[in-house]
């Protein structure tokens, strides 16, 4: 059955304020559905729609605004003369309300916020972990695919280093189709907020029956990258990232983890607010460390801790410890030694020494 979008519900001159088909619409897809179990659905929209009856019907073609042309190509793949093999290039939410912009949508006061930033499509749903009706990137088709034997080649380790990703792609179905590799980039250095991976190139392949192909792509600089108001330029985080490949957003098939060396570095100055972990990233300051302010990280890991207190040791685990100690800021020094605010920043000035500061 074919159903969809009408005028009234969508147009470029005007924002939509909800997600739902004509309910006129998904009321007869459930009775159709109550009296019928072989049911496909076929959807004319221009944008993602909320699909109460899915787990009603047995399949739902995707056709969004085909042109004068849809009628003849819907017909080739309704009786299986053309294999489909279109992919999202959207994420489809379950309901209006999981949308990333749902709490500043339409804005107040002639005024519009954006404060998704850059966590909008799948990068919204991936750092939420919420769940969506259809994923960026899903398509099926009348066979199925496998991908697999990731290999990663690498000219050097450094961040201007070409990175090229290959995997083999088999249809293992009984008929000849098309899938769509995606390639992902996840970086794990930490050091920004970003998205949980991104994507970052994609290859349609067409395979017989039984067929393998070697499908490869290649990875520059800025694939790793992102944008530093710091250096005003595009900078890639010295450490581990992760390279993973599916044929969606949520269905990766194959990953591995590489290391990669910076080339350029972000400009740092060590200030009472900066933290211990932060210090660590800078082996140049060790010497300094060692000196100065070993003695007051040994207070604050309990090295001074005196007898008698083996229930708050036990409580506080050397993983604790640690991570208190990581988030920690310089200035928080003061509350557990003896230093003045005088010798504080003599610190903090022989780190900046350190640092060619």
């Amino acid at each position: 059955m074919i159903r969809g979008l009408p005028d009234s519900f969508e147009s470029e001159g005007y924002d939509r304020s909800h997600m739902s088909l004509p309910e006129c619409q998904n009321v007869l897809i459930e009775k159709i559905a109550a009296v019928n179990k072989n049911v496909a659905v076929v959807l004319h929209n221009g944008s993602p729609v909320e699909m109460p009856w899915i787990d009603k019907v047995k399949g739902v073609l995707d056709a969004y605004l085909g042109g004068e042309g849809v009628g003849i190509a819907l017909k080739r793949i309704l009786f299986g003369l053309a294999n489909p093999s279109g992919h999202l290039a959207e994420s489809f939410p379950k309901r209006l309300e999981d949308t990333p912009c749902y709490i500043d949508f339409p804005g107040k006061c002639r005024k519009a916020y954006y404060s998704e930033g850059i966590f909008v499509g799948y990068r919204y749903y991936d750092i939420k972990k919420t769940d969506m009706l259809f994923a960026f990137g899903h398509g099926l088709s009348y066979t199925d695919f496998k991908i697999g034997n990731l290999k990663i080649e690498r000219d050097g380790k450094k961040d201007t280093d070409k990175v090229r990703v290959s995997v083999d792609v088999t249809n293992t179905g009984s008929i000849k189709g098309k899938e769509v590799v995606q390639l992902y980039v996840s970086d794990k250095t930490g050091v920004q907020l970003r998205p949980v991976k991104e994507l970052k190139g994609f290859e349609k392949v067409e395979l017989e029956s039984g067929e393998t192909r070697n499908v490869s792509m290649e990875l520059d600089f800025r694939s790793f990258a992102y944008y530093s108001e710091e250096l005003h330029d595009w900078y890639v985080p010295g450490g581990k990232y992760e390279i993973l490949v599916g044929n969606s957003s949520v269905n990766i098939s194959v990953k591995e983890e590489i290391e990669i060396e910076a080339t350029k570095r972000l400009p740092f100055k060590v200030e009472l607010t900066t933290t211990f972990g932060e210090l660590q990233s800078y082996p140049e300051l060790q010497e300094v460390i060692n000196k100065k302010l070993l003695p007051y990280l040994a207070v604050l890991s309990g090295g001074d801790a005196q007898e008698g207190s083996d229930v708050a040791s036990e409580a506080v685990s050397d993983e604790m410890s640690k991570a208190m100690m990581y988030y920690m800021p310089l200035r928080s020094i003061r509350s557990f030694g003896n230093i003045s605010n005088e010798e504080l920043q003599d610190i903090v000035d022989g780190l900046n020494k350190a640092l060619g500061k």
